[in-house]
């Protein structure tokens, strides 16, 4: 009988940047923090339960007032983006 290998659980956090468009907002670049965790199959060397947010910390050109939360799982992005406005 062979020895099966647990899934481990990961935790994790760093920025990401993204560079395109958004709709009704421009182009240019937002880059935010990243806190995650998923479960990881050492034997397929795959993650699984992919669960993490991210807070939307800077922008750039048409992306600079854009503000928020991103949500997302091992299937979908989803999230909330207001405009900030500066006084």
């Amino acid at each position: 009988m062979g020895h099966q290998l647990q899934p481990s659980v990961i935790d994790g956090q760093g920025d990401e940047t993204f560079t395109g468009s958004v709709a009704r907002a421009g182009s240019g670049t937002l880059t935010w923090e990243t806190k995650f965790h998923a479960a990881f199959d050492c034997g397929t060397q795959t993650l699984s339960n992919l669960h993490g947010t991210g807070t939307i910390m800077s922008g750039t050109r048409a992306l600079s007032e854009l503000r928020g939360t991103l949500i997302f799982t091992d299937q979908q992005y989803s999230g909330i983006l207001v405009r900030r406005r500066c006084s």
